[in-house]
């Protein structure tokens, strides 16, 4: 296995929550493989996104917030020469969750609004995915909704809404509509929130584990006449 080898087993919380101390070993010992590994592009890249798998593990795990704010800083430096990268994008995201986990809901919202522009400015759009569904996230827990779908629809498209909910954006639809509980629109959040609920139930592969039972919770806490 290659230095890059060993970093996809680490990026795999981006699909799934899986053992949270397993995916941070992993994101611990691709940084110091690719840090070995030279100074060519493709390893840059591939050193970049170890550290940003290594500040998401800490989400979910005792990381000492020293070691997230270096691997955040040494990213950031990596970066320099590359600013509009997917990997920088990537960074910039991952370190915005820790600091939601930390508390700090407007920062959150500020650094993931900054990598959706990293990820606009390198020339990517999405298909809904994980990269949305955490733009949205931290919005929606800062209470600034309206700024996470302007910026959702800046990376997927103006009519992603449009379309029936789906196995790929449930996620996203589902914090979309806890927004919408919170602005008093229980109707239309029920709607979307059952939507979000059957497609979830409808792929074996969920990508946040706890969103099944989440979905639940509020389908059966939003009145359905109001």
């Amino acid at each position: 296995m290659g230095p890059r080898g060993t970093l996809e087993p680490a990026r795999g919380g981006w699909a799934a929550r899986w053992d949270a101390e397993v995916l941070l070993e992993q994101a611990r010992a691709a940084v110091v493989n690719l840090d070995r590994a030279g100074g060519s592009a493709q390893d840059v890249e591939g050193r970049i996104e170890a550290r940003a798998a290594l500040i998401r593990a800490g989400v979910h795990t005792g990381v000492p917030a020293d070691e997230v704010e270096r691997a955040y800083k040494e990213g950031q430096e990596l970066a320099q020469d590359r600013p509009d990268t997917e990997s920088h994008a990537e960074l910039v995201l991952s370190y915005g969750l820790n600091r939601l986990h930390r508390g700090d809901a407007d920062a959150a919202a500020e650094l993931t609004a900054r990598a959706a522009r990293l990820r606009i400015g390198g020339g990517r759009r999405d298909w809904p995915g994980p990269f949305l569904d955490y733009v949205i996230y931290a919005h929606n827990t800062a209470g600034r909704l309206e700024e996470g779908m302007t910026l959702a629809r800046e990376l997927v498209g103006e009519d992603w809404m449009a379309e029936p909910v789906s196995t790929h954006d449930y996620v996203a639809r589902a914090e979309y509509a806890a927004a919408l509980t919170y602005q008093g629109k229980l109707k239309l959040a029920r709607g979307i929130l059952e939507e979000s609920l059957a497609a979830a139930r409808a792929t074996t592969t969920p990508r946040r584990g706890s969103t099944r039972s989440w979905s639940t919770g509020r389908c059966s806490t939003a009145h359905p006449t109001t």
